[in-house]
């Protein structure tokens, strides 16, 4: 049981390490240079500390090798190779979102520019049948004005008045209809152009940041 307990407790405590720009590094089965060399090492190995005493540390090599070694060959920080890789693989998954997001833009702008071609052909056409109905109701007002003046039968001016009526009344709803629908695609107009400048600045402003944590990365290493 306390065999268990100390090996768990080992294990718990274990860090990784790198050691130190080196020729070679022995690793000895004590702490000392009379020991038996277990391993040599070389700089940059990634290693596990499984405790440290003194100026000596026990580590265990990545094929599960153990023995001691001084600790001023040791550092917490990865070798400078592996740094500059990391930040490469870093580098190109940055340009590879960078290109996906260029690409969203132009999918975007283009999308956004064929609702909004729609969208303003439908205003041209309404201002098209807003104006005819304007024409349309100027006639029928002449007309019912003038059968106002030269009306000589009562009866059938009457009748001729009711039904002059009936169409001012219809072309009136068909202008206010249409009046509407104007108004209405206008609004969504106005509102696809905001959204298109919206998005695009959104994620130009992403790339800027992608760019801009690639630059810093890369200044820090330099």
């Amino acid at each position: 049981m306390v065999v268990v307990l100390l090996l768990w407790s080992g294990a718990a405590m274990a860090e990784i390490r790198y050691v130190k720009p080196s020729l070679e590094v022995p690793v000895r089965r004590g702490q000392g240079m009379d020991y038996r060399i277990v391993v040599i090492v070389n700089d940059g190995t990634r290693v596990e500390l499984l405790e440290e005493q003194g100026d000596w540390a026990r580590i265990r090599t990545e094929k599960g090798k153990e023995g001691w070694i001084l600790k001023r060959y040791l550092s917490t920080e990865p070798p400078l190779n592996e740094v500059v890789s990391r930040l490469k693989k870093e580098n190109r998954t940055l340009q590879e979102k960078q290109a996906t997001f260029k690409e969203r833009i132009a999918e975007l702008k283009a999308t956004m520019q064929e609702e909004i071609d729609s969208l303003q052909a439908a205003l041209q056409e309404s201002e098209s049948q807003k104006d005819e109905c304007l024409a349309e109701l100027d006639l029928v007002r002449n007309q019912y004005e003038a059968l106002q003046r030269d009306a000589a039968d009562v009866v059938q001016t009457k009748q001729q008045l009711k039904d002059t009526r009936r169409e001012v009344e219809e072309v009136r709803q068909r202008y206010l209809t249409v009046e509407e629908e104007n108004r209405r695609l206008r609004k969504n107009t106005s509102i696809k152009w905001f959204l298109a400048g919206s998005g695009v600045l959104l994620i130009g402003w992403l790339i800027g940041l992608g760019s801009g944590r690639s630059r810093k990365r890369r200044s820090s290493l330099l």
